[in-house]
């Protein structure tokens, strides 16, 4: 087989491979799209991994332990879910890990209010302050 019949084939071969692909992508069940979001979540509950993401974004302190990360990620009131965020305090350090949007979004602003607002609550509960 020449060269220019050997290109051919391979390319006859690869549009059919193609268009199965596009058939069975079409055909398939859909996966849940927020997959990415609870994995990441529920990855970042365990706090090994919790310490791990806090020592790459923040190499200069390795002096933090598990015990001094507290996870302040909330909830979607409304929903009773979680949010695809990722909360948590290391000293006096607030770290968010907000979930990326394609389009601006009020929302976002309350939920970064409802962060500092419960972050706010569990230090002075700590402290015992008397407000």
């Amino acid at each position: 087989m020449n060269d220019e019949n050997h290109r051919k084939t391979e390319t006859q071969e690869n549009l059919v491979a193609e268009m199965e692909a596009k058939e069975f992508s079409s055909n398939q069940i859909k996966a849940k799209k927020t997959a990415k979001d609870s994995v990441f979540r529920d990855l970042f509950e365990n706090p090994t991994y919790l310490l791990q993401l806090y020592q790459v974004l923040h190499p200069e302190d390795r002096e933090v332990t598990e015990d001094q990360i507290s996870s302040v990620t909330i909830k979607n009131i409304l929903l009773d879910q979680m949010y695809n965020d990722l909360g948590f305090i290391v000293k006096q350090r607030l770290l968010l890990l907000v979930e990326a949007q394609s389009t601006w979004s009020r929302n976002i602003v309350i939920r970064a209010l409802l962060y500092l607002a419960n972050t706010w609550q569990e230090y002075i509960q700590e402290k015992k302050l008397n407000i």
